[in-house]
């Protein structure tokens, strides 16, 4: 009995590690790079579409973040990438971060290619227009 539990136990490791786990594939890029700000979840072929790396720790997700420096030129930064750890407290997809320098909108999704430009719902893209706006009040009325 114990020598057919072991062999039981032993040929499932054995079978665990022939056993591949598909990861998922994010665009990992900023808007710095040719062609990053216009991706969409067709572009399959991209070379920026990447296997995320395993993490012991928590399963792989796709995260974009829209960053706005609040200066006179208002600059934009598009950062596109892999996450292990969600940030939002309640579970939101979405969720932003400002100072008076700058403003962070970064939302996290949880399938293949979802961190393209096109994956933003009308309400996360009217949400990020409005968070903009009300930082850019927010910082003219401080002066």
């Amino acid at each position: 009995m114990k020598l057919e539990r072991n062999f039981l136990f032993y040929s499932l490791v054995f079978l665990a590690t022939f056993v591949s786990v598909k990861a998922i594939k994010c665009f990992q890029c900023n808007s710095h790079d040719v062609g990053c700000s216009s991706l969409t979840e067709k572009d399959e072929d991209s070379e920026y579409l990447k296997d995320c790396e395993p993490n012991h720790d928590a399963p792989p997700f796709c995260r974009k973040t829209i960053q706005t420096i609040l200066d006179t030129n208002k600059i934009v930064v598009i950062t596109r990438g892999c996450g292990w750890k969600t940030k939002s407290a309640n579970n939101t997809r979405c969720y932003k971060n400002d100072t008076q320098f700058k403003l962070d909108v970064t939302c996290q999704c949880f399938k293949d290619g979802c961190n393209s430009a096109t994956s933003l719902s009308v309400f996360n893209k009217s949400m990020t227009f409005l968070s903009i706006f009300v930082a850019i009040v927010v910082k003219l009325v401080r002066f």
